[in-house]
């Protein structure tokens, strides 16, 4: 029946393209962004999503005709069918929230847990790469994933895979405390990568989702993966918050210890362990819905593969989600440590309140993407990533630079800016004056002291002038501030999150999908990469205003090419492509 009916509805979708296009052929075709369909330059609809139900137009010929064709694609799926695709959709809606959770919920406690219980000697500088080591490992698998998902043609058994690694490298880190520490940092990083190389397997999530829904529902759903990707990443540092009763000490069995630092990791297994339940054949069962619809928006034999994507609206959102992933490692790697440099906090509270802050967040996002999909369907969603999204992020970088004048950066344990005393920061190279004094080489006004106990594992509270002189002449964010920065990225970061995906798979169109995630997927490691490494170095050598600097670049730079090339932003135009075939 399924057969017979898509037969002839082709024929009769073959009859009306000839008919139209001897009666209209004279009018040239042109998308119709708002309602992501196409119609003869404005003055007939033909052919188009039926998204936006807009009483003008529901009542022309051509549009019932497309809502006839949602109905008989809508009974071509029995009820249960729908009930098991809908339920496949849930399951990777779950299995990416956990697969972010379990990275987002380790971040906070990261520096902390490598400073203060494995190696004291650690230098901030390290905890770029540390973070960089997740993303390391997902930009590496990606592509595999990608290449292979194509092949295959299944999920499962990627998905399966990657959750064991996922359960093996987060063990593996909450058992760091069992290796030396002049070698526990490249423990950590091993740990990370493994469990960065086993969350590879987002961009066959998101190209699974992408084929199991039609063009019409395709706006929720990656909104909604998006959204629980976000959310995902938001609940890790709650979560880790919410740990931290167990202390730094927490509760050992032998040499086995389960604190503020490892719980998360153990929860993170334990979400990869329930993601291998949900993907059991009798609970996940694998659909493709996107093929027959292709088909039907143009004739049978419609080779796929033909299809030409636009390769610079492509480039302008991968570039448009290397920025927008770049600015999230501010928060991931720069957050606490910056915090902690800003406010005098020590580890434990800092840990409490950044998780406090990032609950916030995450109620904000929630919010977010649970409007999201109603908003798009009445305001076309470029316009919400250029005003909401990108200009939205570019105030919130702004908002994280200090101006005017204010408090002073803490320092750290008591240091001083002293000018008699021959005693300052080790390692650092001198200049003896005349008078007998020793200054720091790099500024000769002032001379830091050191009154650390080095007896103490645990990182003082302060901005550790020693490691970054700029901080005895720099001023802080107030905290105010810094929550309307936070606040304005929570506002932001989903919603350019959400719609770069859903364009993206839009002008992908209904070509196979696991490649071009793949590269998605990439594009976002390499951001997370890139990011951390850039953000401590920069922060440690340089201070907080000149890493803002280079991260409001890109956002101007977003916000330009997407205006440039507004009008690319758009679903793929298959009806367009085929045209001279009829």
């Amino acid at each position: 029946k399924r057969s017979s009916l898509i037969e002839e509805l082709l024929v009769y979708d073959r009859l009306v393209k000839v008919v139209y296009a001897f009666t209209m052929r004279k009018k040239s075709y042109t998308l119709d962004h708002q309602n992501l369909g196409y119609t003869s330059d404005g003055s007939d609809d033909i052919f188009y999503s039926d998204l936006d139900e807009d009483p003008q137009t529901i009542n022309t010929v051509q549009h019932g005709t497309l809502r006839m064709r949602d109905e008989i694609i809508d009974s071509l799926e029995s009820p249960e069918a729908k009930k098991k695709r809908r339920r496949s959709l849930y399951i990777c809606y779950a299995v990416m929230f956990f697969i972010n959770l379990q990275f987002s919920i380790v971040i906070s406690s990261m520096w902390p847990y490598l400073k203060n219980k494995l190696d004291p000697e650690a230098n901030q500088s390290l905890l770029g790469w540390i973070v960089a080591a997740f993303s390391i490992g997902q930009a590496t698998s990606s592509p595999i994933y990608g290449v292979v998902f194509n092949k295959l043609g299944s999920i499962r058994i990627l998905l399966v895979v990657s959750l064991f690694l996922s359960i093996i490298g987060n063990a593996w880190y909450c058992l760091l405390n069992l290796h030396s520490p002049s070698v526990v940092v490249y423990y950590m990083f091993a740990a990370r990568v493994i469990v960065g190389f086993s969350a590879g397997n987002v961009a066959c999530i998101r190209s699974y989702v992408a084929g199991a829904t039609t063009l019409k529902e395709r706006t929720t759903a990656i909104s909604t993966i998006a959204g629980f990707q976000a959310l995902g990443f938001a609940l890790g540092p709650p979560l880790q918050a919410a740990c931290e009763p167990l202390g730094e000490d927490g509760v050992s069995l032998g040499q086995f210890t389960l604190n503020l630092y490892t719980l998360p990791a153990w929860i993170g297994a334990l979400l990869s362990a329930g993601s291998l339940f949900l993907l059991t054949p009798c609970l996940f069962q694998e659909f493709n819905v996107a093929k027959d619809e292709a088909r039907m928006m143009t004739k049978d034999d419609l080779d796929i593969n033909s299809l030409k994507v636009d390769k610079v609206a492509i480039s302008v959102l991968l570039f448009a989600f290397f920025m927008n992933m770049s600015l999230f490692t501010l928060l991931e790697s720069l957050f606490t440590p910056m915090v902690m440099d800003m406010y005098g906090w020590i580890s434990e509270d800092a840990v409490v309140y950044v998780g406090i802050m990032f609950f916030c967040s995450s109620i904000i996002t929630i919010i977010i993407y649970g409007t999201l999909g109603l908003i798009t369907k009445r305001i076309d969603e470029r316009k919400i990533i250029v005003t909401v999204g990108f200009f939205g992020i570019f105030l919130a970088v702004i908002s994280f630079i200090p101006f005017g004048t204010g408090d002073n950066f803490p320092l750290q344990n008591g240091q001083e800016i002293i000018t008699d005393i021959p005693y300052v920061c080790p390692g650092k190279k001198l200049i003896e004056k005349s008078d007998g004094k020793m200054y720091l080489q790099a500024d000769p006004s002032v001379l830091f002291v050191a009154r650390s106990s080095a007896s103490s594992l645990a990182e003082p509270p302060g901005c550790n002038v020693c490691e970054k002189p700029w901080c005895a002449d720099s001023t802080i964010v107030p905290l105010y501030q810094l929550i309307i920065a936070m606040v304005l990225l929570s506002l932001s970061y989903p919603v350019c999150l959400s719609i770069i995906q859903s364009i993206y798979s839009k002008v992908l169109g209904p070509k196979p999908q696991g490649s071009m995630m793949a590269l998605l997927t990439f594009t976002g490691s390499i951001a997370r990469i890139v990011g951390p490494i850039y953000v401590s170095f920069a922060y440690t050598n340089f201070g907080l205003v000149l890493t803002l600097t280079i991260l409001m670049g890109f956002t101007i730079l977003v916000f330009s090419f997407s205006l440039i090339t507004y009008d690319r932003l758009v679903p793929m135009n298959i009806v367009a492509q085929t045209q001279q075939r009829y």
